[in-house]
């Protein structure tokens, strides 16, 4: 199994933009379980369908 984990920094980061306004985005070509799986780690998602195809 190949894993890159999220660096250890990364939801400080994240928190860093979201508290200064910036709406934050992930683009991906992963299958939309893996993506939230990833991003769940870095931040709070509330569902599937709030997170998806929103410009």
């Amino acid at each position: 199994m190949i894993e890159d984990p999220l660096r250890e920094d990364a939801h400080q980061a994240i928190d860093f933009f979201v508290n200064n306004g910036v709406n934050i985005k992930v683009i991906s070509g992963d299958n939309i379980d893996t993506v939230l799986a990833i991003a769940q780690k870095a931040v709070s998602i509330q569902s599937k369908e709030s997170s998806m195809h929103q410009p």
